[in-house]
């Protein structure tokens, strides 16, 4: 078509609905995303820092997986640059492919030899 209008597709809009299409099902429950806060952030209760952070998590993972919003625009709502948003979100995905460890120090392993008078531990 020459001097006629044509349909121009916007590319930001079918990124966007096809990033929402992808959105992972951990980011629409909200019991994983507790667990995964509670496990990471187990002194939240009575730590500050450790509450200020949980809370830019949850933050970023509502304005960006539920709400839709890009990098960039979580970044400029937060008051963060859009590679910090990145990271989060990358490190993010990351541990949730992952199944979730338990807090806290593991249990020593306990060997036990066979000795000629009977069972001994070491």
């Amino acid at each position: 078509m020459t001097g006629g209008h044509q349909i121009i597709k916007s590319a930001g809009a079918t990124r966007y609905a096809e990033r929402m299409l992808r959105v992972p099902s951990w980011a629409m429950d909200d019991n994983k995303i507790r667990d995964y806060i509670r496990s990471r952030f187990p002194k939240m209760a009575t730590d500050e820092k450790q509450r200020a952070r949980a809370g830019r998590i949850v933050r970023i993972i509502n304005l960006y997986y539920r709400v839709g919003y890009t990098r960039a625009s979580v970044a400029e709502e937060l008051h963060l640059s859009p590679s910090v948003v990145g990271q989060i979100i990358y490190r993010l995905e990351r541990a949730m492919l992952k199944p979730a460890k338990k807090p806290g120090r593991p249990k020593k392993n306990i060997v036990t030899i066979q000795t000629p008078s009977g069972t001994g531990r070491r």
